[in-house]
């Protein structure tokens, strides 16, 4: 059996992850191989899509933060890939779309450390996104609790739930430490929490201690 065949053949189970030979083993060794992989009776789909699968935990593992500490461990490709994939677009043009901050930046996309910018910042970006969504269902739910309390009190102590006044504590939104950590982003959530508070009939100033 012809080298290179044998090479060109388990090439593809490699990268399904099905083999982890190395293609310039001797060729005896390759030849026993490949007899092994054809036993598993793979079709050509579900070898592609095996491999499909495989990259795309690959590039879902990838951390933004070591890209941009180590851009020299990854191509240009597998960093464009990894933006998309955060952003979930499938091209720079619903990046742009999707991301109007970008129109602020004079990234060349031509070249590599630009996309590697881009990365970071759009990781910044998805992160507050979903940390904000966190807390905004976490207020959600204490604002159940807290309605549930006034009606007994035995209640708040029978969940393992963060109450209202607890959950801005921790996010620095109660009381004084919230006049002295002013943000876009807690001005934000203090507004969406005033706007619960007050459709469900709380006082939200029982709560912020302003």
């Amino acid at each position: 059996m012809d080298y290179r065949f044998l090479q060109q053949h388990i090439k593809p189970y490699k990268e399904a992850g099905y083999t982890t030979i190395r293609l310039n083993a001797q060729k005896s060794v390759l030849e026993k191989e490949y007899h092994r992989l054809l036993g598993l009776n793979l079709s050509y789909q579900q070898l592609e899509q095996a491999i499909f699968n495989r990259e795309k935990d690959r590039i879902k593992a990838i951390d933004p933060f070591e890209v941009y500490v180590f851009p020299e461990r990854y191509k240009l490709n597998e960093i464009r890939t990894k933006v998309f994939e955060l952003a979930h677009v499938s091209s720079l043009q619903e990046l742009r779309g999707e991301f109007p901050a970008l129109k602020d930046k004079d990234f060349d996309f031509r070249y590599k450390l630009p996309w590697v910018e881009c990365l970071l910042m759009i990781a910044k970006i998805t992160q507050q996104a979903r940390l904000n969504q966190e807390f905004y269902d976490a207020v959600e739910r204490a604002i159940e609790i807290e309605l549930k309390s006034l009606e007994d009190d035995f209640y708040r102590h029978e969940t393992s739930d963060l109450d209202l006044y607890t959950l801005l504590s921790d996010n620095k939104l109660a009381g004084p430490v919230f006049q002295k950590n002013q943000s876009n982003s807690s001005s934000l959530m203090r507004a969406y929490i005033t706007r619960k508070c007050e459709k469900v009939g709380l006082n939200p100033s029982e709560y912020f201690l302003v």
